[in-house]
């Protein structure tokens, strides 16, 4: 108990310290030529061999057995929990749990638990928890839960949970739930989640992807792409007469989300589906469109047994009038579906094939069709 009371206490006492800080930095101005000393010891501000003026001096290499404030660091600086300093940072600095820079830092910082520059950040970050950069920040930033940059990044920013950037971001952003740009992005944004950025020159990967606008590919479940494609569809083909079609994302690689019903056979068909696709123009009027699918058939309810039709698409579309379409197009499907509980139950669904195969309890069919429908 009493080592917790020991840590806690060191931990607000870091905190106060913080504040006063930038408390001084409001007050008064960073003395903008300070005395370099070669050497500086501090068992905690102001005990140590620069005493209560320890900010006013830099200092090529520090030693902070709990924690140290300095102003400045030309080479190393090692603390046992905090280093703060009150000035510009250059080489490594390493400490068991936090450093505090107001100023701008080149090189190495290393942190069981929080990194934070007030200015510019060059070089090479970890931290166990977190790493707040207040400006811009080049090179690479690592950390166990998040790294924020209030400002333009330009380099690699990996964490266990989100990444932020406020300004544009130049190269790449990895996390395991969220990466968020509030500018710009050119190069990679890969997140377990979503991903979410103003304009995109690159590659977006996520469960969900939010853009502007995309010069690239954003590939994921669902794409939302402000300038991007969005096109609705109404068709029919051979096994669902009636079908409704949403695809978003960009032109070149969209999401597609469709449905259909067949009511016109003993057996109430319907479906519900999801696949990828991409549009190619052939002329001012005309689009060449390959799509993929999968949709899960249905009898009646929903049939828990397995029903999925897979189909590939070749459609070729002619623009009546702005934003009004006509296509159709050959279709190549299988159709794979649980037998287990008898005959194949689904055997009217399929109107012709070519290939009629069972494996197991699974039956196969592959038929050509054909489709057409109205695009908005």
């Amino acid at each position: 108990m009493k080592q917790i009371k020991l840590v806690i206490s060191i931990f607000l006492s870091i905190i106060l310290l913080n504040n006063n800080v930038f408390a001084q930095e409001q007050n008064d101005d960073i003395v903008s030529e300070k005395e370099t000393k070669a050497f500086q010891l501090t068992f905690f501000p102001p005990l140590g061999t620069a005493g209560i003026s320890s900010y006013k001096y830099s200092n090529k290499f520090s030693f902070n057995m709990l924690a140290g404030y300095n102003g400045g660091v030309k080479y190393f600086e090692l603390g046992g929990i905090a280093n703060i300093n009150k000035g510009d940072v250059f080489g490594g600095q390493v400490s068991g749990f936090t450093n505090i820079n107001t100023g701008k830092t080149q090189g190495i910082q290393l942190a069981g638990f929080y990194n934070q520059v007030a200015n510019n950040m060059d070089g090479f970050q970890l931290a166990g928890f977190m790493n707040l950069n207040m400006s811009n920040m080049t090179g690479l930033s690592a950390s166990g839960f998040t790294n924020i940059i209030k400002g333009n990044a330009d380099g690699w920013l990996i964490t266990g949970f989100s990444n932020v950037v406020s300004g544009d971001l130049t190269g790449a952003q990895f996390s395991a739930f969220s990466n968020v740009s509030k500018g710009d992005v050119k190069g990679v944004q890969l997140a377990g989640f979503v991903n979410v950025a103003k304009k995109v020159n690159g590659v977006q990967l996520a469960f969900i992807n939010v853009a502007d606008s995309v010069d690239g590919v954003p590939i994921g479940f669902i794409s939302v792409v402000k300038h991007g494609y969005h096109k609705f569809e109404v068709s029919a083909n051979e096994s669902l007469y009636g079908n409704v079609t949403a695809k978003t994302g960009v032109k070149h690689f969209y999401n597609i989300f469709t449905a259909g019903i067949n009511p016109f056979k003993d057996t109430f068909y319907w479906s519900v589906g999801y696949g990828l696709g991409s549009e190619l123009s052939l002329s001012p009027k005309m689009n060449l469109n390959i799509d993929v699918t999968g949709s899960h058939i249905n009898e009646n309810q929903w049939t828990k047994a397995l029903n999925v039709l897979g189909t590939f698409k070749i459609n070729v579309s002619y623009k009546i009038t702005k934003g009004f379409e006509f296509f159709a197009g050959p279709s190549y499907n299988v159709f794979v579906s649980d037998i287990s509980s008898g005959d194949n139950i689904n055997n009217d669904f399929i109107p012709w094939y070519f290939y009629n195969e069972t494996y197991d309890n699974a039956n196969v069919k592959m038929y050509f069709g054909f489709n057409a429908g109205l695009r908005f």
